[in-house]
């Protein structure tokens, strides 16, 4: 035998990849089943095509319960990035209609065309763009970032005390005292009390819309467990789907 083609060079061999933590995934590929539920058109050996395919078919209802939640469990990781961006795209309207509605309040205010105001303002809307989850963090930052600019908007518009008048003796006819009208003091408490009450409420509406996008959030997550659907496949698959959510949370 010739061995002089033979090289004795050292092997070289690629190291191994450390393994991914993949979701637990179950073997549809054979089920009938679910193959027969996929209309014509809608296999493809792209991967990406075949995941919005799948996602599309699964909000519109297409597949049986034992069907639907195995396929849940396989692409978990593409429904759970389909929510995350929906809830983001919301956030974000959110924060903007926000802040739309904080500049048409305060617009007719005197005093709103200032720097302080300006910045105060600004400084809100970096806090909000950077914000645009739902996690239990963000709306705590968030909460923290409209609490800081609520008082900064309480100190550049609280109005200067006014000095005490000199004292002068007191009138003895008080028959006309019903029609003196506001002091100046007073009339700009009570404009400083509307706009403010106006400010809260903005505010108060905005965190009420954060709590249904958290909630609609989870609710487009979860599965209800099917009517009439009994057997250990079902109750088995439904288990492994619903552990993925509490480690996700």
């Amino acid at each position: 035998m010739n061995i002089s083609n033979i090289s004795t060079s050292p092997m070289h061999t690629t190291p191994a990849k450390p393994e991914k933590t993949k979701v637990p995934t179950v073997n549809t590929t054979t089920d009938n089943e679910i193959s027969a539920q996929v209309p014509a058109g809608e296999e493809t050996s792209e991967q990406g095509t075949e995941s919005k395919g799948v996602l599309r078919l699964l909000a519109e209802g297409h597949f049986k319960p034992v069907a639907d939640v195995r396929l849940r469990i396989n692409f978990y990781e593409e429904l759970a990035q389909q929510s995350n961006a929906n809830t983001s795209e919301q956030v974000t309207a959110l924060n903007t209609k926000i802040m739309n509605d904080i500049s048409g309040l305060m617009a007719s205010v005197p005093g709103s065309d200032s720097q302080q105001f300006t910045d105060a303002k600004n400084t809100l809307e970096q806090a909000l763009s950077s914000q645009q989850s739902i996690s239990p963090d963000a709306q705590t930052q968030t909460k923290k970032a409209l609490d800081e600019f609520l008082a900064a908007v309480k100190e550049i518009f609280t109005p200067a005390p006014i000095p005490p008048a000199e004292e002068t003796e007191p009138s003895q006819d008080t028959s006309l005292l019903s029609d003196v009208p506001l002091t100046t003091e007073a009339a700009s408490d009570t404009g400083e009390n509307l706009w403010l009450s106006s400010l809260q409420q903005i505010m108060d509406t905005y965190f009420q819309n954060l709590s249904k996008i958290s909630s609609d959030s989870q609710d487009s997550m979860e599965i209800q467990p099917a009517e009439n659907v009994s057997g250990k496949a079902y109750a088995k698959f439904l288990g492994i789907y619903n552990s993925l959510i509490d480690t996700s949370a």
